[in-house]
């Protein structure tokens, strides 16, 4: 029977821009750019048979927001609670249900 988790997740990530002291004669060269953290925290609901599994599914979870520019660097699996009991959804259905956008903070 699956089960509904809670996963608390750490999201590294980073993005370039050019440097703002850039030399005129030098922007857009690829020269001036400079790498900028990102990161966000977030909390994404597992369907899982075990916590376990919930972790793993957390962890290996594609985070890519199509309208942001952030390479993710590293993911970090906190706290996994248990929610509830599915006991109407198939064995097929176990995964991240999707997190929706990201948010990132700079």
């Amino acid at each position: 029977m699956l089960k509904k988790f809670m996963a608390y997740v750490h999201l590294d990530g980073h993005y370039i821009m050019e440097d703002p002291r850039c030399p005129s004669e030098w922007k857009g060269s690829g020269c001036y750019d400079i790498d900028v953290s990102a990161k966000k925290d977030i909390e994404v609901e597992v369907w899982a048979e075990t916590e376990d599994q919930a972790r793993k599914y957390a962890l290996d979870y594609e985070y890519k927001d199509i309208s942001s520019t952030v390479e993710l660097d590293a993911v970090q699996v906190g706290l996994v609670k248990f929610v509830e009991d599915l006991p109407d959804r198939d064995p097929e259905e176990v995964g991240v249900i999707d997190p929706g956008w990201l948010n990132w903070k700079y």
